[in-house]
């Protein structure tokens, strides 16, 4: 992803995209979401799972103001 795309990424994400964030399979994603052990919270929605955008990029060494509304 661009910076410009990780500046457009709304607060929260699906569960696959932040799969595919991580390089994590689906399979595997939803495994270690159901046994606690995904590396960021989860956000559930009835059956939707979304996870917040801000802890993953700081899992992933983005500092937030890299991605925030700079120049």
């Amino acid at each position: 992803m661009t910076v410009d795309e990780l500046r457009a990424l709304p607060p929260t994400i699906p569960a696959e995209q932040a799969f595919r964030m991580l390089g994590c399979g689906r399979t595997s994603g939803y495994q270690q979401i159901r046994d606690g052990s995904f590396p960021v919270g989860v956000v559930r929605l009835g059956r939707v799972i979304r996870v917040p955008t801000l802890p993953l990029l700081e899992l992933l060494g983005l500092r937030v103001d890299e991605v925030g509304d700079g120049p």
